[in-house]
């Protein structure tokens, strides 16, 4: 209570000087129309600058759930492609055809990822409590990332497509004919495409996707576009330079695809090969 006191005598005069400003303009306000106009309108603006501070605030602090709801949501809409599904017929009626979905996406944050060595990798937030196992794809929300290699239970490491010993299956858009494709090692904006028949139609800016022969990815995921194309006269392949969709300097969100019938269909062709000499 003493030093209540004290604190008053201390500032009495201020704290008066704050009193009689406080009528002053409470009188100003309810006798002078302009003023009452221009007090409230000062009123307003600093309400609005505080509001849209607020607003900001805590659209930051919200920024991470939002931005997990909304690739766990665009994972649930993948997972509704109707190319990512199975056909299965009814045994009884071949016109009653019903859909068994066989590819699922797990959401994923890049928390490590390298682009300037000759076999680059990138490590994901996701592990193996997650549901993510080696040889899974890893995609962006432009197109192929890569395949992941190993896994923790909380944390994930996969081979980048700028990494050498990467092939991939991929094909024209549009087209039949697929090759092999593989990173250099040099340049980061350029990967090679070879194996495609040299009277194919081919074009710059062409798209290049997956095919299903990887048994990693779903068919028609983008890869890359056409930069530029040779023929090579020995083997009468075209040798394509094809520029990845995926910004690798720039990842964040990705996606891990579980296809979920790659057991079966690996047990079953490995049964198909034993046998055969090495």
């Amino acid at each position: 209570m003493q030093n209540f006191a004290d604190f008053l005598r201390r500032y009495s005069q201020f704290i008066l000087f704050l009193f009689l400003l406080g009528i002053s303009v409470f009188f100003i306000y309810k006798n002078n129309k302009y003023q009452r106009v221009l007090i409230f309108n000062a009123a307003n603006e600093t309400a609005g600058q505080a509001y849209s501070v607020y607003a900001s605030a805590w659209e930051y602090l919200n920024l991470k759930k939002n931005n997990r709801l909304l690739a766990d949501e665009n994972a649930a809409l993948r997972a509704q492609l109707l190319a990512d599904k199975y056909k299965i017929y009814n045994k009884w009626m071949n016109s009653d055809t019903s859909y068994k979905q066989v590819y699922k996406y797990i959401p994923a944050q890049v928390i490590n990822n390298s682009v300037d060595k000759a076999n680059n990798y990138v490590t994901l937030n996701v592990g193996r409590l997650h549901g993510v196992k080696p040889d899974m794809g890893i995609i962006s929300p432009d197109g192929v990332v890569g395949v992941v290699k190993s896994v923790s239970d909380h944390f994930s490491v996969g081979i980048s497509l700028l990494h050498r010993k990467l092939q991939l299956s991929a094909r024209l858009r549009g087209s039949e004919f697929f090759g092999s494709l593989q990173w250099q090692g040099t340049d980061e904006s350029t990967l090679i495409l070879e194996y495609i028949p040299s009277y194919a139609q081919v074009t710059p800016g062409d798209t290049i996707e997956t095919t299903t022969y990887s048994s990693i990815f779903p068919q028609g995921i983008p890869i890359g576009r056409v930069k530029s194309f040779e023929v090579d006269a020995d083997e009468g392949y075209f040798r394509i330079k094809v520029k990845p969709m995926a910004e690798f300097r720039k990842l964040n969100t990705v996606y891990v695809i579980d296809y979920t019938l790659k057991q079966e269909q690996t047990i079953l062709e490995d049964e198909a090969k034993k046998g055969d000499p090495e």
